[in-house]
């Protein structure tokens, strides 16, 4: 793959960056010394230079962003017959640290296997961008009944780099069982693997028309009392909206019963505070550093909470672990993510605000009128699934959104966010 970015514009970044530290040190050692440690001449010199870099970093920067201006996107389908149980395995290819290849297994009323590969990548032009996404390859291999999925994309020799990326749609024959091999998870797309956390051995699925991807040979959990399986330990009631601070895999559904339950050893539970404010139910981790899951997080701190109730109109996470949310539909809501929290969401909202901050990605399904979301770090909104007549969407840091809109999509983004779409909207950028 050919360098995307000039060396020498990489060489003056440096000198812009390293100048200012230099200063900055010289100064504080002179105050020291009590005394000026450099000469005149060093002091103009350094200073030339670092308005010298900054003015050829005015160039070459905003050319360099031209470059992934446009998206676009091009499609390869192929159909694989296979007699007996299929198996989707992986074959890591490494690029580990460039990790933009997802799949997602859906059914489909038809008798054999399809893959829809959906490469995309960014250019001066959309015709650009459709052909810097055809700089890259990638292989579904058949041997028998074994489907062998890359683990990432491979550039072509004489590719260069606009942020190509690949989304996989793996459409199954309805009903029809198929092996899931353990190492397949980290690009699989269905957030539904946090609900099998427990189970690493490979495990046959199917898919369904109503329930999508089932487990058929994990074992069954046992249920609770109320009809989400949630076991009411606490007696709170009326409330609607939520704030979660912790380590935790947490389930939220919608259901005529209140329910609040929280599994995990009794030192684990100690660690947490209960209670309700007017509409607000808090769980929260009663530590007294704000940022404690950038700590080591033992797994044994780790609490499993489920939560039943009939209506959510806000959700508060700040934390670490898995968070699944299922079967609302709301006016309005508004969801607000940080730390290093991963969630499969799965809701009708009209009205859906999104605000996702640190290392968050979030899996979205279902249908509204309007989305909003305001994503930064290297936070993920995945909502393909999610279709909306109008979209606003500000990503920033290395974050990324895929959204899918009919009518108006408002996008305003940094040089190193993505933002894709589908859907055939009128889009407004802000960039």
């Amino acid at each position: 793959m050919r360098s995307s970015f000039p060396s020498w514009t990489i060489f003056f970044g440096f000198i812009v960056a390293l100048i200012p530290a230099l200063f900055i040190t010289l100064i504080g050692n002179s105050i020291i010394a009590k005394r000026i440690i450099f000469n005149a001449a060093f002091g103009w010199s350094m200073f030339v230079l670092f308005f010298v870099s900054l003015v050829i970093l005015g160039f070459s920067i905003p050319q360099i962003a031209f470059n992934f201006k446009e998206e676009g996107e091009y499609k390869v389908e192929n159909t694989y017959v296979i007699a007996g149980t299929p198996t989707i395995r992986i074959n890591e290819i490494g690029m580990d640290d460039y990790d933009v290849t997802s799949i997602n297994i859906k059914g489909h009323g038809e008798p054999d296997i399809k893959a829809i590969q959906r490469f995309e990548a960014n250019g001066t032009s959309r015709k650009a961008a459709i052909e810097n996404a055809q700089m890259v390859s990638y292989t579904i291999a058949q041997k028998d009944s074994i489907l062998m999925f890359d683990s990432n994309i491979t550039f072509l020799d004489d590719a260069q780099f606009r942020a190509q990326r690949l989304d996989v749609d793996v459409m199954i024959p309805y009903d029809k069982p198929f092996i899931i091999e353990e190492g397949m998870w980290h690009i699989i797309d269905n957030y539904e693997r946090y609900q099998y956390s427990d189970y690493r051995d490979n495990q046959t699925w199917k898919m369904t028309e109503d329930d999508g991807l089932v487990c058929m040979t994990c074992p069954v959990r046992e249920k609770n009392e109320n009809n989400n399986g949630v076991r009411d330990e606490y007696g709170f009631t009326n409330f609607n909206q939520i704030e979660l601070k912790g380590i935790f895999d947490v389930r939220i559904v919608q259901s005529d019963f209140y329910g609040v339950e929280i599994e995990g050893s009794s030192q684990s539970k100690k660690r947490y505070d209960i209670n309700q404010m007017g509409e607000t139910l808090i769980i929260e981790f009663n530590d007294r550093n704000e940022f404690f899951w950038k700590n080591n997080i033992l797994e044994e701190d780790e609490v499993k909470i489920s939560i039943s109730l009939p209506s959510l109109t806000e959700l508060d996470v700040i934390g670490a672990g898995t968070m699944r949310v299922r079967g609302f539909d709301e006016e309005d809501m508004e969801i607000k993510m940080m730390g290093a929290m991963k969630a499969d969401c799965e809701f009708d909202a009209r009205n859906l605000i999104v605000d996702m901050t640190g290392a968050t990605v979030m899996d979205l399904k279902g249908e509204g009128n309007f989305l909003e979301a305001d994503i930064t770090g290297a936070s993920s909104l995945r909502a393909y699934s999610f279709r909306v007549e109008q979209g606003r969407i500000e990503a920033h840091g290395a974050s990324s959104a895929k959204v899918n809109v009919s009518e108006r999509l408002e996008i305003n983004k940094g040089v190193a966010s993505k933002v894709s779409h589908r859907g055939d909207p009128e889009i407004i950028r802000y960039d």
